[in-house]
């Protein structure tokens, strides 16, 4: 993952796209290997690398004030029974929640926010869409409504 981040960083740099996203997967590694120790340490790298990214954005005029970041992650991990945080899947309970975040300009700083009902993974599309002006078109049967407005991204 130092790579990827050093590469996207490099990217965004050179050629100051629309639109930018990473991959990390470290953790998930390390997760699935059961080493808690280094799993916190790539963490708190990602971390590191969220912080850089957000602050070399903060310092190129293209992006200052006019950017924003949407944060998640492709699955979540076993929390009901803590033995089994090494796993998720269908099996393991808890590990179909995620969490998204996001920082921008148009967000309202409200800290963590739990709301009433469902949103789901595929949405996240939709939200970045919205976040670019773009009409999303809903391609399959499934929720396609932006989550924009639960994150406060528009005023």
């Amino acid at each position: 993952d130092f790579i990827t981040y050093f590469q996207a960083r490099e990217y965004l740099k050179s050629n100051q796209p629309k639109v930018l996203y990473i991959s990390l997967d470290d953790t998930d590694g390390l997760a699935h290997a059961g080493k808690y120790d280094d799993y916190l340490e790539a963490a708190h790298a990602y971390d590191n690398y969220l912080k850089d990214l957000w602050e070399l954005c903060q310092s190129m005029p293209q992006y200052k004030d006019k950017t924003t970041f949407i944060l998640t992650t492709d699955h979540g991990r076993g929390d009901k029974t803590k033995s089994e945080w090494t796993s998720h899947g269908i099996r393991i309970k808890g590990a179909s929640q995620i969490w998204a975040a996001a920082i921008g300009p148009n967000i309202a700083k409200k800290g963590e926010v739990q709301k009433g009902g469902n949103t789901f993974q595929s949405q996240i599309a939709a939200t970045i869409a919205k976040t670019l002006g773009i009409d999303f078109i809903k391609t399959k049967d499934i929720p396609q409504k932006s989550i924009a407005d639960n994150l406060t991204i528009f005023h």
